[in-house]
């Protein structure tokens, strides 16, 4: 089974930052991450959570990284990192780091993101996530 695909959007101006995000909240997917992967597309991004640094050995190409903390306000972005850099250090208080194409982040520091309301296909966003979710715990039903 393929995982959900959701959609990010800056609270406040409602402005979409990706359309088709993809959660990586394991161990193997988050270690996984862009490697060996096409490169990412407009309006696709990759979200990592936990993950307070990230690396782009094997990826294919570009990218650009929003690093978040746990209410989802960006903390800062890093743009165009180049692939096969060993190590991009995050800044204090990152709690999951969203992965976009290189120059297609329109994400500033001081932003708070959040999922979009409608989940795909009534699916429920995983409890990694629910931090940016705009709800809480409570009102998030579980499947």
């Amino acid at each position: 089974m393929s995982r959900p695909i959701w959609s990010l959007r800056i609270l406040g101006t409602g402005d979409t930052v990706a359309s088709r995000v993809t959660i990586a909240d394991g161990f193997l997917s988050r270690l996984r991450g862009l490697q060996f992967r096409r490169p990412l597309g407009p309006g696709e991004g990759l979200l990592l959570v936990p993950c307070s640094s990230i690396h782009t050995m094997f990826v294919r190409g570009p990218i650009d990284a929003v690093f978040l903390d746990r209410s989802g306000a960006v903390l800062g972005v890093e743009h165009h990192i180049s692939p096969w850099r060993p190590l991009v250090k995050a800044p204090r208080k990152t709690y999951a780091t969203l992965e976009l194409p290189a120059g297609g982040g329109r994400v500033h520091k001081g932003d708070r993101l959040q999922l979009d309301g409608r989940p795909p296909n009534g699916v429920s966003p995983p409890k990694s996530v629910r931090f940016i979710t705009g709800r809480s715990l409570a009102a998030v039903p579980t499947i």
